[in-house]
């Protein structure tokens, strides 16, 4: 009964491990990909100039600024998912020790 108790708690960490690595590759992949949209949408030919031109520009400054935010979002929260698998190694580590 003991062993079936540490299999399944070790199996529901493992899940919870997939399931948020899969979470984070699913919203990496959106970001990215609506980024690439939006800087495929605000293409504009070589002459169009006009006063709209630097709103155009400031438009896409800011659409980088705020992808460039978003990627550092994504290395912090990755780096809490690391920390929190250390934290279920040492947790595993220390329940193996007690038996």
């Amino acid at each position: 009964a003991q062993v079936l108790k540490k299999v399944s708690t070790r199996l529901q960490d493992f899940e919870a491990q997939i399931t948020a690595q899969l979470s984070n590759l699913q919203s990496d992949f959106d970001k990215k990909l609506s980024h690439v949209n939006r800087g495929a949408s605000s293409m504009k030919p070589l002459d169009g100039s006009g006063p709209s031109a630097g709103f155009d520009t400031m438009a896409e400054d800011l659409d980088q600024l705020k992808y460039d935010v978003g990627e550092l979002k994504d290395l912090l929260s990755n780096n809490k998912g690391e920390v929190n698998h250390i934290r279920r190694i040492v947790l595993a580590c220390e329940r193996d020790m007690e038996d």
